[in-house]
């Protein structure tokens, strides 16, 4: 499970998973729930003898968490690789996902850079706004006019999808 994320993540991003991943055996399964759609397992930290809850929504094959690690650093918490490498028995995250991922933190990151720098006057902030337009409609363009039969799909917020067509994701 730490081989595809050394390749993909940058080396902060994956040092943070691997801590998450190390994190993950401090927990023990304490029990689960099953209530039809979902299942509800608990995790207990042996140090601290706290308990958390991963929701595993079997309809859409998700699993969602209240410490929202996912939605902030796109890194899963130890919480839910305990559940997915235990559980579940996921071996290995697919590459396309992390790629994904690694993508999406990048444009923050340059989209962050370009909102700070182009703020700084009325001439910088309307080229910003103009060029990002056409950007969102060259993309929206791009994705709407794709027929090669692939999803575009949004995770929702507090909720990692683990399975696509052909294996195991997360």
């Amino acid at each position: 499970m730490l081989i595809e994320p050394g390749k993909v993540y940058t080396k902060i991003i994956f040092e943070e998973f691997q801590d998450e991943f190390m994190s993950a055996f401090e927990f023990y399964m304490k029990g689960n729930v099953d209530y039809g759609e979902d299942i509800v397992y608990t995790v207990v930290n042996v140090d601290t003898s706290k308990e958390f809850c991963v929701i595993r929504k079997k309809i859409i094959n998700s699993l969602s968490y209240s410490c929202k690690l996912f939605e902030m650093n796109k890194i899963l918490c130890d919480q839910a690789i305990k559940i997915l490498r235990e559980v579940m028995n996921l071996r290995e995250l697919p590459n396309a996902r992390l790629q994904r991922t690694t993508w999406y933190m990048n444009l923050c990151s340059n989209f962050t850079k370009i909102s700070s720098r182009s703020s700084e006057s009325e001439e910088t902030y309307k080229v910003a706004v103009e060029h990002a337009n056409e950007l969102s409609n060259i993309i929206e363009e791009m994705l709407s006019t794709q027929l090669d039969g692939t999803s575009h799909e949004n995770d929702v917020q507090g909720s990692v999808s683990i399975t696509d067509n052909d294996s195991k994701r997360v």
